[in-house]
């Protein structure tokens, strides 16, 4: 059934109101480094490359929902999530195969999750996709962050706490297995769009026989 002409909007609004809250949170990242502000100086400028990755695939974990309702504002986020990532390498004069990679694996994770934004067509589907992707990631960094604060010699890698950590630790350390969990991720978004595509078709077809 196709979305009323009053639904369609309130959708647009929130994708508008999303990709401002997306944007303007790394804003505020970009702008903390380049102030060198007092917030800021307990972390070394090294790692604001990394620190701006995290809120972006923290952010989007959490607003998929409303930031990927279609493909057209998928590939605005991803195009827009390009040259703050850059600003943040260049600012902090981080080497070209560190900004290389932090805007790969951004993409990456940008497209997972607008490929499964895109099998939940209801409200209540993409806040379960917002949820898992959120525990995925953020909570696996907390996990992870948990580990190194009271178990520092206990074992796994960050590459088995989630997406966030494992792409983060691509960046100036990547490892075969941080590469394969994203991938991995990729393959199965790919493979539940076009499940869901196909399911979808089904009654179509029905209608034709």
């Amino acid at each position: 059934m196709s979305e009323t002409p009053a639904a369609i909007q309130i959708t647009n609004r929130s994708a508008a109101l999303a990709i401002v809250i997306w944007v303007g949170l790394q804003t505020v990242v970009l702008v903390l480094v380049v102030a060198r502000s007092p917030l800021w100086m307990g972390m070394n400028d090294a790692v604001a490359l990394q620190f701006l990755l995290a809120v972006q695939i923290a952010a989007s974990s959490l607003l998929v929902g409303a930031l990927m309702p279609d493909w057209v504002t998928s590939v605005c986020a991803c195009i827009a999530a390009i040259p703050l990532i850059y600003l943040a390498g260049i600012v902090t004069a981080a080497p070209g195969v560190a900004i290389v990679r932090a805007i790969t694996v951004d993409i990456i994770w940008l497209m997972t999750l607008a490929l499964f934004a895109s099998v939940a067509r209801t409200g209540r589907g993409r806040a379960v996709v917002a949820t898992l992707a959120s525990v995925a990631s953020i909570g696996g960094a907390l996990l992870l962050y948990s580990r190194n604060e009271f178990a520092p010699q206990q074992q796994p890698g960050a590459t088995f706490f989630g997406p966030l950590t494992a792409a983060l630790s691509i960046i100036h350390s990547p490892t075969r297995g941080a590469w394969l969990l994203l991938a991995l991720l990729l393959v199965v978004a790919v493979i539940a769009a076009l499940v869901a595509a196909r399911l979808r078709s089904i009654p179509r077809q029905l209608i034709h026989i």
